[in-house]
């Protein structure tokens, strides 16, 4: 079994085919560019974070411009007898920041060419998580030498606390700061506790997005009506971050009944930033959702496959609209 099989976290698990197929060869458009050319089908199967520091490189510009990607076996396997399209498919590469791939120059697989493609998925995520190791070991290596060496040196803002500029704020003020910040958006209506901040941030967002009462949502079963047809949803998210991109939401209770009759699913990347979001009528849940007997609920994976099926509404749009417009 490959490791991507055995760890969903691995981004491979979340592409076309459970990242066990060939998606096909990139070809360099615009340049030689890979942010506006050969690296978009790249994109659209692993995201616009790094998959090794989890950088977010869609937006400020700035970020966007760090955008690259990653051979996961590199191509100079190619001269050591490994399959040229394999190599260079899709399904080998990764969406990386310009320092991690800078850090991953010099790695190279020495292990015989695999002779089916099977086996070359099976080298793909071996390497993948030796060469995650390798890049966050270099990235620590780099951070201390900044902090040690470069930092103190530094003129510091007037913002920043003395422990910021001496090379990173304690644990104790990093909590209190993250303390302060939910009292924030719970004073805002963003959150409604300070507890489960992704539950009630999507919530809230969904129901801005989509026009709901969430007020009308106290029933166990659902959280949220429509005001105009008096449908019920029931809204789960899951927010992604670099070490686990499991797109599992939380276990859902009663399918065997009638709790809802739509679900919102929504997935966030790391920084809160909607990555896709779906209505999904609950004849849908039921085909695609697992019964877990020990837990007396059901699971559901918010695959791509999903957005394919008749019925459900990609609300994507609708949502990253409400939140830009959220003040």
């Amino acid at each position: 079994m490959s490791a991507s099989t055995k760890s969903p976290d691995l981004p491979f698990a979340h592409y076309q085919g459970r990242g066990r197929e060939l998606l096909g060869r990139v070809t360099g458009q615009s340049g030689g560019r890979s942010r506006t050319g050969y690296g978009r089908p790249v994109f659209s199967q692993c995201g616009f974070a790094c998959v090794y520091c989890g950088y977010r490189m869609d937006r400020p510009f700035e970020a966007w411009l760090q955008l690259s990607i990653d051979h996961v076996i590199p191509s100079s396997a190619k001269r050591d007898g490994y399959t040229e399209a394999w190599v260079e498919d899709v399904a080998n590469m990764v969406t990386c920041c310009r320092a991690c791939n800078e850090w991953s120059n010099d790695y190279r697989v020495v292990d015989p060419p695999p002779t089916d493609v099977a086996a070359f998925f099976d080298l793909r995520d071996v390497h993948f998580v030796r060469k995650r190791e390798l890049i966050r070991s270099r990235l620590a290596a780099d951070r201390n030498w900044y902090d040690t060496r470069l930092a103190p040196h530094v003129p510091r803002l007037e913002h920043e606390s003395p422990t910021a500029a001496a090379g990173g704020d304690t644990i104790p003020e990093l909590l209190r700061r993250y303390a302060q910040i939910l009292r924030s958006l719970r004073d805002r209506g963003a959150v409604r506790s300070t507890n489960n901040p992704i539950s009630d941030y999507a919530e809230q967002l969904v129901a801005r997005a989509v026009g709901l009462d969430v007020s009308a949502g106290s029933n166990s079963g659902f959280d949220a009506r429509h005001p105009g047809t008096g449908s019920r949803y029931q809204i789960k998210a899951r927010r992604l971050t670099a070490d686990n991109r499991s797109r599992q939401l939380s276990f859902i209770r009663g399918l065997d009944g009638d709790p809802f009759d739509v679900l919102v699913g929504v997935l966030f990347e790391e920084d809160f930033a909607v990555l896709r979001s779906a209505a999904i009528p609950i004849e849908v849940v039921r085909r695609h959702a697992t019964r877990v007997d020990y837990v007396n609920g059901w699971r559901l994976v918010l695959a791509d496959a999903l957005w394919e099926e008749p019925g459900v509404e990609d609300v994507t749009d609708r949502l990253r609209a409400a939140a830009e417009a959220w003040r």
